[in-house]
């Protein structure tokens, strides 16, 4: 969190731990994926798959459009103040209340 905003951080799992931080998804994964599109263009191999970077977002890779995420999210409390989101699937009865307290 910065300023009261989410950060989001991809880390690579290799030798040199190298970490990508942005204010966005998209922008979070922006250097990873021009990389790997560079390398395969790179490589002038025929038979190597082109990546379509226009169709690889940052949400989706961060897992933030997948069904049960959307209805977590869509279901928590202050939702409805957003006033340009467009709900997918509305609250849900079975998320509906309040934070359990540990005792």
């Amino acid at each position: 969190e910065e300023e009261g905003r989410p950060r989001f951080h991809v880390r690579a799992q290799d030798e040199t731990k190298q970490e990508m931080s942005a204010p966005t998804p998209r922008a979070a994964w922006a250097t990873v994926l021009d990389t790997v599109a560079a390398l395969r263009e790179g490589r002038g191999e025929e038979g190597v798959l082109k990546l379509w970077n226009n169709y690889v977002t940052g949400e989706d890779l961060f897992g933030l459009t997948e069904p049960a995420v959307v209805r977590v999210l869509e279901s928590l409390p202050g939702i409805e103040t957003l006033t340009d989101y467009r709900f997918k699937f509305g609250r849900s009865a079975l998320l509906e209340g309040g934070l359990a307290v540990n005792p």
